[in-house]
């Protein structure tokens, strides 16, 4: 699993942040930041929940 964020798409909303903490981050500008582009099997079902409830699609998600 890789995950990508655009910070050009995000409008911090920071429902990754709350749903996936140790995969994601937002920075002084409430945007997002990630931690994470390959995590362990551990965190990858909050890291996919946390995608398929951003608002403004700024996470991708490749090899599910």
């Amino acid at each position: 699993m890789k995950i990508a964020t655009s910070r050009e798409r995000c409008i911090g909303a920071g429902i990754c942040l709350f749903t996936a903490p140790d995969v994601f981050d937002q920075d002084d500008e409430a945007l997002v930041v990630l931690i994470h582009e390959n995590p362990p099997d551990s965190l990858r079902g909050d890291a996919l929940t946390a995608a398929s409830h951003c608002p403004s699609q700024a996470i991708t998600v490749d090899g599910q």
